[in-house]
């Protein structure tokens, strides 16, 4: 039947500064499984899809996305300015 009111408000875990709102937007929920490490603890870190991200996974799901989103040429020529050359590159150019 479940629980009334009052029962519920008196078991509610209410939040407080662990960075998390229940309004935050979609950027605060994780898109995916986001494996990360605890930048104060250095433990490993899994959050599961829908799950709400502290402030410190949301910058971590951002730069993932962001490095998903860059073009693949543009991270071609950043391994040739290093002085590497991906192999697909390589065989695209050579003589049949």
């Amino acid at each position: 039947m479940g629980m009334d009111r009052d029962e519920a408000e008196s078991v509610a875990v209410r939040e407080y500064g662990s960075g998390l709102t229940t309004g935050g937007g979609a950027d605060r929920i994780s898109a995916g499984f986001l494996h990360t490490v605890h930048p104060d603890t250095g433990n490993d870190v899994v959050f599961v899809p829908g799950e709400a991200l502290p402030d410190w996974a949301v910058a971590v799901q951002t730069e993932q996305v962001a490095a998903r989103m860059r073009p693949r040429a543009a991270t071609e020529q950043q391994e040739a300015a290093k002085g590497r050359k991906s192999i697909k590159s390589a065989e695209a150019g050579a003589p049949s």
